[in-house]
């Protein structure tokens, strides 16, 4: 009599041993086209999209999707009824869950990275205490450039920051750029009683739309969505100003002008704005700024 157990031992090997040449024909065939799809994939997506970042995140997917189905396929013709095996690879995974957790966490994050679209590279993020613009995202981890929003004015650091994927599972994240680029940022000034504040006022948003209108042109599209998922008039997203008593110390009028701009811009951009309207005082004499005695 047969042992049932060295019977399907048996009929495993003969499986395996069927035909090896004729699977790895079949499995070099799989990857060729496979390869061929993802490459004709890749070139139709640098010719139409012109955007970097989302060319880059097209690229990583399609990687990935072929990826994933050669593993299928190649599943499928190598280990087709070999059921015991895959109990034992079960097993095996099991024990992996239990001792590389992380790891497992970290695709998890990778995957809720991507077809969640959480964040793009070149993205400017906050998450948890880090905070910078995204440069690369990898199947573990992703890099992060600092950003310094106090000490260097919103403005990069030079250093790379290697997160860990499984961070967007647990912890708190901003997106600054997920629904628009642009972010809202006001400049203000405290000037004399006496001066001319409509003038100002005029001048100041005059300088200041001169600075964005591009932003505005270039990212249109964005603006657009902003106005649709976010219920509010273009009206809103225009450069407003607003004029209050400033009682405390300096004593005078203070103007702000609220307006739009790119996160890594804005100091930049309030500098500039700075620069021209103190030339502007300089000739005119229509207003002086209030400093504290």
């Amino acid at each position: 009599m047969v042992n049932p157990i060295t019977f399907q031992n048996m009929n495993i090997q003969a499986t395996w041993q069927a035909g090896p040449s004729k699977n790895m024909l079949a499995s070099i065939v799989i990857v060729v086209l496979l390869w061929l799809i993802y490459l004709v994939m890749r070139f139709i997506i640098n010719k139409r999209c012109k955007n970097l970042k989302v060319r880059y995140t097209w690229r990583t997917r399609a990687f990935y999707t072929a990826l994933f189905f050669s593993l299928y396929f190649l599943g499928r013709i190598w280990f087709d009824g070999m059921r015991d095996v895959f109990t034992f690879l079960s097993i095996i995974a099991a024990a992996l869950t239990i001792t590389q957790k992380e790891s497992l966490m970290n695709l998890l994050g990778c995957a809720m990275i991507y077809w969640r679209e959480l964040f793009r590279t070149g993205d400017r993020i906050q998450i948890g205490n880090y905070y910078g613009e995204v440069t690369s995202i990898r199947t573990f981890y992703f890099h992060m450039l600092e950003c310094d929003k106090d000490a260097l004015g919103d403005q990069t650091t030079g250093k790379i920051i290697t997160i860990p994927n499984s961070l967007v599972i647990t912890t708190p994240l901003l997106n600054l750029s997920e629904l628009s680029p642009f972010i809202w940022h006001e400049f203000s000034l405290i000037l004399t009683p006496d001066s001319d504040l409509e003038t100002v006022r005029t001048v100041l948003t005059e300088l200041i739309d001169a600075e964005v209108k591009h932003y505005y042109v270039e990212s249109k599209h964005y603006l657009k969505k902003f106005v649709r998922d976010n219920f509010i008039s273009e009206q809103q997203l225009r450069t407003q100003s607003f004029i209050q008593a400033h009682q405390k110390e300096p004593v005078g009028f203070e103007i702000t002008i609220r307006y739009l701009c790119l996160p890594s811009q804005r100091h930049d951009l309030e500098t500039r704005v700075l620069e021209k309207f103190l030339q502007y005082l300089k000739i005119s004499k229509v207003a002086h700024l209030a400093f504290e005695k």
